[in-house]
């Protein structure tokens, strides 16, 4: 699959959604090419995040969890909660699976999330 800057790709997603959300307001209906661009741009980010679920090597991991992360505060920023939510969940994903810490602190091994999960269970009383 050839390689495609994920911002530009987010960008799209951005502005197709938008442009659906303004048709679905004045008529009721939308555009089934847009929704076909759309679903292609959101098809294109899982497919390259699966790729590098499936792969054992690290490299560029942390280069495209920041680009996820970066996607995530481009939506926010244009009021798109689903797709900010979207680029969250993706970049999650790949920083687990992977154990490539983005926060200093952040529990990503499933011992350390076990051993911080208790902890909280305990304070939350569940």
């Amino acid at each position: 699959m050839p390689k495609v800057y994920l911002l530009d790709v987010c960008k799209h997603i951005i502005n197709l959604q938008s442009e659906i959300n303004g048709e679905r307001a004045s008529t009721g209906a939308f555009n089934v090419d847009t929704g076909t661009l759309l679903c292609d741009c959101r098809d294109y980010c899982m497919f390259k995040v699966l790729d590098l679920l499936g792969t054992k090597t690290k490299t560029d991991l942390k280069a495209v969890i920041l680009e996820l992360n970066e996607c995530e505060s481009l939506c926010n920023s244009k009021g798109d909660k689903m797709h900010a939510v979207f680029f969250f969940t993706l970049s999650q994903m790949l920083a687990l699976k992977h154990e490539v810490q983005t926060l200093p602190g952040e529990a990503i091994t499933r011992k350390d999330f076990e051993d911080s999960w208790r902890k909280t269970r305990r304070e939350l009383g569940i």
